[in-house]
């Protein structure tokens, strides 16, 4: 579980380099950008908190598997579940 939330630490945080350059050299000025940015930081957010929550329902002899390091296809339908969610709400 920790490699997951490290791997979302690091999506947010190149998510948080790229808004800062872009805002810099004003790709995202148009509404139309803004908005798509916008609707990608629900997506990533979405599908964080999904993933987090889907991790937190599951057992504890679930995490301590042979294959932790991966996220099996139901967590992973989940999060891209609430990624389209909140994606499509923003």
């Amino acid at each position: 579980m920790e490699m997951r939330l490290f791997g979302i630490g690091v999506a947010m945080g190149i998510y948080l380099w790229l808004t800062k350059r872009w805002v810099k050299s004003g790709k995202l000025d148009s509404r139309r950008a803004a908005a798509v940015w916008h609707s990608l930081f629900f997506a990533l957010a979405g599908f964080a908190v999904t993933l987090i929550a889907v991790l937190s329902i599951e057992s504890r002899i679930r995490f301590v598997s042979a294959s932790a390091e991966t996220l099996s296809l139901r967590e992973l339908l989940m999060g891209l579940g609430g990624a389209l969610l909140l994606g499509t709400w923003g």
